[in-house]
């Protein structure tokens, strides 16, 4: 009888340090984070292959990995030229599980000669029963659409089944990430595993048309990606089509208000028939479904009414050009007031003293990370998520403790201000989005 091999599990170290980024990242650095159909996830010791969607940078696959089990230790593919900067950077992305994936359009062609070697290492481990996270688009996105796969995930699940002589069920997970906003904290973030595709229906029809088998699972794997998440196609109107679910004004009667360019008086947009508006207040999951709505009712309007859908582009760039005018955030237009405007000032002067403390260490953990920025912003939250929670926090913070402790004698106060460091994050923020709150009530006067 063969021996059963051990389910794959990750060491003490590996478990503490994700128990830690956990706790970070879903309870401080996001207000609130969604994992829906974990169902769908095969029980650990399977061969199983995570394929998603890819569009914010680091984040994806953190998200991805702290949804499963805290035992389970997958394996990442990531960007080749992340390694080979330092040995000790490499000792700690292997220890992490990262695997380097070299492409042409980065690396140059002879780089993708290490390709096979990654290859030959990842189809082992998956044998083994270890799990991969992939992104199958090769790079990410800095908008809410599904781009084109490459077949190196197929590719590599099949020649791990080959291997074992094709008597391994090997499994792929479509997978798709949401976030409420990209740029922001304290914001919500969602994953959804989609139903499973197992390879073993498809091993007699590889053995004889290797791509044929290929395409075909591609072509499922992808489909169910793109019904779970928000797919905007229309890329070259996606200004128009993320206003209407996402930047817009819910009032009562569930119509947009916005600005009049030449007299500031409010007007109202008119709204697509029979589809429930995104708002705010709604839960991640809900808005993403009425988001998922309103894209497909554009879309319908764009290739049915041509004329009409032209027109609400016009008139919704006629408003965002107005706003960057006035340096206005469209996502809170409304007819001004200046009670409103008074109460919102009233309110800024009597919490500016506890948001001035809230500031140290949360000023500089969230705006250092950004001098890193260079011209991809789709890395604003992962440098955040990397420099200042993962490595900023512990820092910072026995910086207060060793200051406070050793140079003024406050060790109390030091370690209730450590304690309270998530909550000091809600101040800092919420304060900094209530005193630009306050300015956009007296410019809507």
């Amino acid at each position: 009888m063969k021996e059963q091999q051990p389910i794959p599990r990750g060491g003490i170290g590996y478990r503490v340090f994700k128990h830690y980024v956990r706790f970070l990242h879903s309870r401080v650095f996001y207000k609130k984070v969604y994992y829906i159909g974990k169902e769908n996830i095969p029980e650990q010791g399977v061969p199983v292959v995570f394929a998603s969607n890819h569009q914010n940078c680091a984040c994806d696959p953190l998200l991805l990995l702290l949804g499963l089990e805290n035992e389970s230790h997958p394996y990442v593919v990531a960007r080749g030229d992340v390694f080979g900067k330092s040995p000790i950077a490499d000792k700690f992305f292997n220890w992490l599980g990262l695997v380097p994936a070299f492409r042409l359009n980065f690396d140059g062609a002879e780089a993708l000669q290490k390709n096979e070697a990654m290859l030959a290492t990842t189809e082992q481990k998956l044998l083994e029963g270890n799990r991969l996270i992939i992104f199958p688009e090769g790079g990410h996105q800095d908008k809410h659409y599904l781009g084109e796969f490459s077949f190196g995930y197929t590719r590599l699940a099949f020649q791990a089944a080959e291997k074992a002589n094709f008597e391994k069920d090997i499994v792929i997970v479509p997978c798709c990430n949401h976030y409420s906003d990209y740029f922001e904290v304290k914001t919500e973030a969602l994953y959804r595993f989609g139903e499973p595709v197992h390879l073993q229906p498809y091993y007699e029809l590889y053995k004889t048309k290797p791509r044929t088998a290929q395409r075909e699972v591609n072509k499922i794997v992808r489909q169910r990606i793109q019904a779970m998440m928000l797919d905007v196609q229309d890329v070259e109107n996606y200004d128009v089509v993320e206003f209407m679910w996402d930047k817009g004004v819910r009032i009562k009667d569930e119509r947009r208000i916005s600005i009049d360019s030449e007299n500031s008086n409010t007007k109202v947009i008119s709204p697509l028939s029979c589809v429930l508006y995104p708002s705010s207040k709604q839960p991640l999951p809900v808005r993403l479904e009425a988001e998922k709505a309103v894209v497909a009712a554009l879309a319908k309007e764009k290739a049915e009414q041509p004329e009409v859908f032209e027109a609400r582009c016009k008139e919704v760039r006629n408003i965002l050009a107005e706003c960057k005018k006035r340096h206005l955030d469209y996502r809170n237009l409304h007819k001004g007031s200046v009670w409103r405007a008074l109460g919102y000032t009233l309110l800024s002067l009597l919490i500016l003293p506890v948001w001035i403390v809230s500031l140290w260490p949360n000023l500089l953990l969230y705006t250092l990370p950004l001098m890193f920025l260079k011209t991809d912003k789709m890395f604003t939250n992962t440098w955040r998520l990397i420099l200042a929670v993962v490595v900023g926090v512990p820092f910072f913070l026995l910086l207060t403790l060793f200051v406070a402790g050793f140079g003024f004698g406050w060790w109390w106060q030091a370690l209730a201000w450590i304690l309270l460091y998530p909550l000091t994050v809600d101040i800092a923020w919420y304060g900094w989005k209530h005193l630009q709150r306050t300015v956009q009530e007296w410019k809507m006067i």
